[in-house]
């Protein structure tokens, strides 16, 4: 497990991807009853894996009524793209990257095409991020741009990376989010939240569009850790 069938040592994090995907194995034997313990509750991790933040649910609430209030266009692009990064679990660069005809309002799902590995994957949208996308696309066919891009600048062309984080930076600051939480954060948000909706790792795997489930178990481990915060405050 810690080598290669060439005789060399494995990376700490092949290693503890390894060692993760036991665990899960184990666990899954363990709550079907099908052993009494989990003997994979031993195994240590060679490498530091931290739970990622994610927001509160009143951070979350106050964001969205901030949301709700915006005006103008650019109100609503940026409601439009705070709803897509947290009810989707893109990533930046596919955020970025979406054209609006990949965006299907009728059909309630759009298609993202920038992916890490490559290949492209639909995405269903729920009736708030549809709500938010249909308002700024509204707005965004009034706005003189030859731009395909669907989240556009104040200059009429695609946002960029760093304009994405700006503007994200802006609005959790605004909502009393003090924590230094970034785009990618909004991704663990939509991931812990989904795992705590439905404790099926291998639908959040999917969700997140992880190569191995051993990459998803940290949601599973931020769901833990809150049931016991809840349960210390009884």
């Amino acid at each position: 497990m810690t080598h290669t069938q060439e005789g060399r040592p494995k990376s700490a994090a092949s290693v503890d991807k390894v060692k993760m995907s036991l665990r899960a194995f184990f666990r899954y034997l363990t709550e079907a009853g099908m052993t009494a313990t989990n003997p994979a509750l031993v195994l240590k991790f060679r490498r530091d894996h931290r739970v990622p933040e994610v927001l509160s649910a009143d951070e979350r609430s106050r964001l969205g009524r901030l949301l709700a209030a915006a005006e103008g266009w650019r109100g609503k692009r940026d409601a439009a793209l705070l709803a897509v990064l947290l009810g989707t679990g893109l990533r930046l660069a596919s955020v970025v990257a979406l054209d609006a005809a990949d965006v299907c309002i009728e059909g309630r799902g759009l298609v993202a095409r920038t992916l890490k590995g490559g290949g492209e994957v639909r995405k269903a949208l729920s009736d708030n991020v549809g709500q938010r996308l249909a308002a700024w696309m509204t707005a965004r066919a009034a706005l003189p741009s030859l731009s395909p891009a669907l989240f556009l600048s104040g200059r009429m062309r695609r946002l960029s990376s760093r304009q994405v984080q700006v503007i994200v930076r802006r609005w959790l600051t605004a909502a009393g989010v003090e924590r230094r939480l970034t785009v990618h954060g909004l991704r663990h948000d939509f991931a812990t939240r989904l795992y705590a909706r439905t404790k099926d790792l291998l639908l959040v795997q999917r969700a997140m569009d992880h190569r191995s489930v051993a990459s998803t178990l940290v949601y599973a481990r931020v769901a833990d850790e809150r049931v016991a915060e809840a349960m210390a405050a009884m």
